[in-house]
Formats: C-alpha cells, sequence, structure tokens
C-alpha cells in the first residue's frame, strides 16, 4: 500500500491526482497551499518556528511554540533569530525587531535642532512622540523593538512605546500602538514577522526570564555574554577581542583545533566558535583596554 506523505506545516494531505507534497531540504514536506502562503507572507519556504506560526491558528500557536522549544534550546534560538543589533542598547535590553519603516506625521510638530540618538541615549527628555497624521508626509527611519519598548528612530523625530500598546487585531498590515497621546501606525514590508517574533520572544521569557540577557552591551566598547556557544560571524563578528572571564572560555577554530582563555587578547575568525560555562566579558576594541593599562 502506497504511504501517503503529509504536510509538515498544515499536517494535511495534498488531494488530487499527481499531487505529492514538496520535499525540503531538512528533510520535511510541504503542500502547495502553504507554499502559496508563505510566500504570501514573505517568508522563506523552510520549516521554521515563524513559518510554523504564520501558517497555523493562533489558538495552537502556544502548543507550537512549546514544541518547538523541546527540540531547540532557547540559547540556540536566541542566537539563531535575534542576534544583537547595531546599534548600542540600554543594559540589560535585547532586540527583538530591527526594521526599516514609515510613519505619516504632521511636519509642523518637527522639534527644532533635532540630532539622532543612540537607543541607550534616549530617556523621557529627549522622546518627540509624534502621532499619525494622515494629511502629513511620510517620514523613514528604523523600528526598534526590545523586551523594554519599542523605538522609531528618524532625521527629524524619535517616538518611543511601550510594547504593551501594541495593537494585535491585524498583525499583518501594520506596526500600530494607541496611547494617551494618539495613534501611531507604522508600514513595514512584514508585518505579521514582526508580531511573531515578539510573540515567540514573550514565550520564551515566561518559560526562562534569565535568557533575555545571552549577550549585551555593557559599554560602548565591552560585550557582556552568558553561558552558552556563540557562532563566528553569526553571533559576534570576527575580529580581536580582549576577553576577561572568571572561567575559561574555549574558542575553536574550523578544523576542530581549540585554546582556552581567561584573560587577555584573543582572535576570534570567521568559523570559529566560542563556548564557556560561565559569564564573561569581550572587550571589542582591544586598543582602548591596553590604552588604560
Amino acid at each position: 500500500m502506497k504511504k501517503t506523505k503529509l504536510c509538515d506545516f498544515c499536517l494535511n494531505e495534498e488531494v488530487g491526482l499527481f499531487k505529492y507534497p514538496q520535499s525540503l531540504p531538512s528533510g520535511h514536506h510541504i503542500c502547495r497551499s502553504c507554499v502559496s502562503r508563505l510566500k504570501t507572507f514573505k517568508l522563506p519556504i523552510k520549516y521554521d518556528i515563524f513559518q510554523l506560526l504564520a501558517l497555523n491558528d493562533p489558538s495552537i500557536h502556544e502548543v507550537i511554540m512549546k514544541n518547538f522549544l523541546q527540540e531547540h534550546s532557547i540559547e540556540e534560538v536566541v542566537a539563531k533569530h535575534y542576534p544583537l543589533p547595531n546599534m548600542l542598547l540600554h543594559k540589560g535590553e535585547h532586540c527583538i525587531n530591527q526594521v526599516d519603516a514609515t510613519i505619516t506625521v504632521d511636519k509642523a510638530q518637527f522639534p527644532a535642532n533635532f540630532q539622532p540618538l543612540k537607543i541607550c541615549d534616549i530617556n523621557k527628555f529627549n522622546i518627540n512622540d509624534i502621532c499619525t497624521y494622515e494629511q502629513g508626509i511620510q517620514v523613514s527611519g528604523k523600528l526598534y523593538q526590545t523586551n523594554a519598548a519599542t523605538y522609531f528612530i528618524s532625521e527629524h523625530f524619535i517616538n518611543c512605546h511601550r510594547n504593551e500598546t501594541m495593537i494585535k487585531e491585524h498583525p499583518d498590515q501594520s506596526i500600530t500602538f494607541q496611547t494617551k497621546q494618539g495613534i501611531f501606525q507604522y508600514s513595514i514590508t512584514n508585518p505579521l514577522l514582526f508580531h511573531l517574533r515578539y510573540q515567540f520572544y514573550q514565550f520564551m521569557m515566561k518559560k526562562n526570564p534569565s535568557f533575555q540577557n545571552l549577550i549585551y552591551l555593557a559599554s560602548e566598547n565591552t560585550m557582556v555574554l552568558t553561558p552558552g556557544e556563540y557562532e563566528i560571524p553569526k553571533n559576534i563578528r570576527s575580529g580581536s577581542y580582549w576577553v576577561s572571564a572568571t572561567q575559561p572560555v574555549l574558542v575553536t577554530d574550523r578544523n576542530g583545533t581549540y585554546k582556552q582563555y581567561l584573560d587577555g587578547l584573543i582572535e576570534l575568525k570567521e568559523g570559529s566558535k566560542l563556548s564557556s560555562s560561565q559569564k564573561f566579558e569581550l572587550r571589542v576594541n582591544p586598543k582602548k583596554h591596553e590604552e588604560k593599562l
């Protein structure tokens, strides 16, 4: 008897003569309907957590996320899907989303003598919070969502929103925040993925609140890394660093050769891996460290 192959995404069987699910490099199978929907969602055709969430009803999202974390560690997921942003954050913040965005606002509300800031320099005194104004002009910028807040940084102003004020009713249309000041509606390429990334991050934080500081920037030049394994350059850029640790940090190159470091200069090359059982620090610019000695 011929064995039928179900779609690993929707668990349905292709119906019709000569209709078979497509095989993926991972060994999974996907039906034509799911392929079409993933293209609509602008997601890659592969077996991964955000594809599974996008293709299934929200009522079973928690089950999907729970099953996924049984096969993948939280550290692995964070390293793969939530890498460091190109912006210095406040201490303890971890980036969830970083995307290009636009918002339509009233130009008359632009602050005078405005200078763009890094997220780490943003506070309640330099936030502008300019609401959406349909008859206004379109302003482009970057939308950064962290575990603490969501920031919109442009050349003209800065908005900052509590993540709890994000509207979730229509996740495939826009990124919208509703506050006492008004409505803030941002247009981005893939709003559904933005919402799914936030949903999955929240779920992991509930499972293990300590994971959110897997990697964070303690200062302009220093990264703090919690126990785990990090790939170069996937999780950390290649280059020279000054390491400070209480337990040996292991660096394994692409050939399998390894060296241990406790305190001193290390060279991280592409294809190598960095691992430790304890929290440790990496100084991004070792020359500044040497100048202080």
